[in-house]
């Protein structure tokens, strides 16, 4: 999104014909002799309790001619630490300062619940970069803290301008004094959206040569990060975007129209050299597949085994020509490859452009590009998405962090006189329950002298229970491979002797339909226990570990399921000869949560008998990817039924 604020940026700073005003974020500062606060009762048995939030925004000319418009960005934060998980939280405090032009003030102290005041200086302030991300923090120790002391730090930052973006005020713990200023020159328009609760912005009208909006809360109660739960999405927040900038023209800007123009134009448009640069390398492609789909998925992975793509803004990683050339490309860029491949099948392809639905869902509503931050492409002949910058997803299959979400559709049309970009917001659907599954299938034979129990073990991987592993196998070293896939193969326990080790169906050439298999022998002793006359099966580690959640407290989140999902399960063991089995009854488990006439969720278990063998075929189904918190009971139940069932223990007694 970089390269589209920068391209807005003039359009957005010119012709301003006001009066140099004076920055109010430059000005602010913390008291400077602390206040001491006193927690409301209840409060001290909480890890963190927040006194005071106070996040200033400004967007502000920074020279006398108004030309250079910048952003300040102020945080001023006060918290009591009342335990050792307090203290652990705010002993080290980083503030991401990547992508800032300047680090303008950092200030921090601490107070001791005698009153005693530690302020830190300039030295105390280190550097860090992020190996794996590269983003740069400036972090700070706070030593001597206990229980009843008091952190305190402010910082401002200065940035290019950013004309859209959000403030989560929420945390898992409770504040007090929480407050957003929005600053900005009188050209401007703003327009903010407060979501989950959190009360709307106010205007502030008794400004002159700037506008203002302001929202404070007396108190913010916790939100609790639980399971199964969208919890940054959930938070309370504001978003912001600007509207309107009156000294330029009357035109709304940054909204879906806008949106749909601009990046049809840094989408779907290719140059000659680039049409024929493309030209020449499909030719060299053979293309696999019997259907349109088929080719869809196939050169789809083709792609993705064949250009590396690199988060960089090297305008050669955009350009089609250099990207055949090199193998490597921007995300931009291979998302214009793939559109230009697509449109020449005549398959009409859709730019989608949405959220991350665990970080903030999309909402059509409110016109901000805050919320085009993950792009997929979508094939309406189909039904089908790519993500052609997300090395793992195949398919068809939209990423799960997508699904259930809104998003803005961008399609190519004709205007008579040419072609543009139009678009709708439109849902992305879930995928259905059966595209992603993790199937077991294992036949244990019981024999004296009962010391272990032999198991063939297959284990299926579909959709986005594959994603872990597919893609990424045919790259893999043999140590790579044994790190990765050690949980699966050692599933029923990690004391097994594993022989006879089979990996099939790695991602090769088209991967439409085709499940991931782990297959193996395992002698293991955990499965089987003596007990005088009895010999004791334990069946339900056949399943291998369930989470449980039996010790939650009131939910308060609404439940946000990663993606649909299924899991069969078929087993199979021998009844030894001279053997009886005692209770077979406790194969049986049906557990449902309902909505409605609907059965979202369920795990169904049952038997049969024929002769010495016993089969059990257990189907544990998730079909909808929001249950209410209201509901959480039910939901819950069926996840335990898991757990439950995993501890079951056939008795097999002797019967001479």
């Amino acid at each position: 999104m970089r390269f589209l604020v920068r391209l807005f940026s003039i359009l957005l700073i010119t012709f301003p014909t006001f009066s140099f005003a004076q920055s109010v974020t430059l000005a602010y500062d913390w008291d400077s002799v602390p206040k001491p606060h006193t927690l409301a009762s209840g409060e001290t048995s909480e890890k963190v309790v927040g006194l005071k939030d106070k996040r200033i925004l400004e967007y502000f000319y920074n020279d006398a001619k108004q030309t250079d418009l910048v952003m300040y960005y102020t945080k001023h934060v006060i918290v009591k630490v009342n335990s050792p998980e307090g203290i652990e939280q705010y002993n080290k405090i980083y503030l991401p300062v990547g992508g800032a032009m300047d680090v303008l003030k950092i200030k921090a102290r601490s107070i001791s619940k005698d009153g005693k005041v530690i302020a830190l200086g300039k030295d105390d302030i280190k550097t860090s970069t992020d190996e794996e991300s590269g983003n740069t923090y400036k972090y700070f120790a706070i030593d001597g803290l206990e229980p009843g002391s008091e952190v305190e730090y402010l910082f401002t930052l200065k940035y290019d301008a950013n004309f859209f973006g959000n403030e989560k005020l929420q945390a898992d713990f409770p504040k007090h004094d929480v407050s957003f200023d929005l600053y900005f020159p009188p050209n401007f328009i703003f327009g903010t959206k407060s979501y989950n609760g959190l009360e709307q912005m106010q205007k502030d009208s008794s400004l002159q040569d700037e506008k203002h909006f302001t929202l404070h809360v007396d108190f913010i109660p916790p939100l609790a990060n639980e399971r199964y739960a969208a919890y940054d999405a959930n938070l309370q927040r504001v978003e912001y975007t600007v509207l309107f900038n009156t000294a330029a023209s009357g035109q709304r800007l940054l909204d879906w129209d806008a949106a749909a123009t601009l990046f049809y134009r840094q989408y779907f448009l290719a140059d000659k050299s680039e049409d024929k640069a493309l030209s020449k390398y499909l030719k060299k492609v053979d293309v696999q597949g019997n259907t349109q789909q088929e080719k869809v998925f196939w050169l789809d992975n083709y792609f993705k085994t064949t250009i590396a793509v690199q988060q960089s803004d090297n305008p050669d990683l955009d350009d089609l020509e250099k990207i055949l050339q090199k193998k490597t490309a921007s995300s931009r860029g291979i998302t214009r490859l793939y559109l230009q491949v697509l449109d020449r099948m005549n398959l009409a392809p859709e730019l989608v452009l949405t959220t991350n639905r665990f970080e903030t869902r999309f909402d059509g509503a409110f016109e901000t590009w805050n919320y085009l931050n993950e792009i997929l492409i979508y094939i309406p002949s189909m039904n089908i998405y790519l993500a052609p910058d997300n090395f793992t997803v195949r398919n068809g299959l939209p990423p799960a962090e997508c699904e259930d979400n809104d998003g803005l559709f961008i399609k190519k049309i004709s205007t008579g006189t040419g072609m543009t970009g139009v678009g709708k917001v439109k849902h992305i659907d879930a995928a259905v329950w059966s595209a992603s599954r993790s199937d077991i299938y294992a036949d244990a034979k019981l024999a004296e002298p009962f010391d272990e129990a032999d198991v063939h073990v297959k284990q299926e991987f579909t959709g986005h229970a594959a994603e872990f592993v597919q893609s990424y196998f045919q790259f893999m070293n043999d140590e790579e491979k044994s790190k990765l896939l050690d949980p699966v193969v050692n599933i029923i326990g990690v004391d097994g002797k594993v022989s006879n080790l089979k990996f099939t169906n790695e991602l090769n050439d088209n991967v439409d339909g085709h499940p991931f298999i782990v297959e193996s022998d395992v002698a293991i002793s955990s499965l089987i226990e003596k007990a005088g006359t009895r010999i004791l099966f334990k069946i339900g580690n056949l399943l291998g570990e369930q989470v449980e959640m039996y010790s939650e407290n009131n939910r308060q989140n609404d439940v946000e399921n990663e993606y649909n999902r299924g899991y069969y399960r078929e087993l199979t063991f021998n009844i030894p000869d001279g053997y009886t089995l005692k209770n077979p009854e406790a194969l049986d488990l049906n557990v449902e949560a309902k909505d409605s006439d609907n059965m979202p969720y369920y795990f169904h278990s049952s038997y049969t008998m024929d002769g010495n063998e016993v089969r059990v075929k257990i189907q544990e189904v998730y079909q909808q990817i929001r249950y209410p918190a209201a509901k959480f009971d039910d939901f819950r139940k069926v996840v335990n039924a898991a757990a439950d069932w995993n501890k079951v223990v056939m008795i097999l007694e002797k019967t001479n």
